[in-house]
C-alpha cells in the first residue's frame, strides 16, 4: 500500500514513543501532523516536545471516535486521515 501523505493533515493519537516514531514519519513524508495526548504537555517527553507538530494535550477534547467503524471525526476541518497509537497506562 503507498499511502501520499504530502500536503495531507494527519493527527496521531498518543505520544508516547510510537506515537513520535509515527509523527516523525508522516512529517517526513510532507504531512501537517496535530499530535494529542492524555498527558499535560509538561509530561510529555523532551522528544515528543521537539516535534514541529501542533499539541493538543491534557485529554483528547473535540475527538469524536465513531464507534462501529474504521472513520474517526478529529477536530472537524484539520484532518485527512488519523493514526492511534497504543501503550500508555491506559487512562
Amino acid at each position: 500500500m503507498n499511502v501520499q501523505l504530502a500536503g495531507k493533515q494527519v493527527i496521531v493519537v498518543g505520544l508516547g514513543s510510537s506515537g513520535i516514531a509515527a509523527a516523525e514519519l508522516c512529517l517526513s513524508q510532507g504531512a501537517k501532523v496535530l499530535g494529542t495526548d492524555v498527558n499535560s504537555l509538561a509530561q510529555l517527553s523532551s522528544a515528543a516536545k521537539l516535534l514541529p507538530i501542533t499539541f493538543v494535550t491534557g485529554g483528547h477534547a473535540g475527538v469524536d471516535f465513531e464507534s462501529g467503524g474504521s472513520r474517526c471525526r478529529i477536530l472537524q476541518g484539520f484532518v485527512n486521515s488519523g493514526i492511534v497509537t497504543c501503550g500508555g497506562s491506559g487512562r
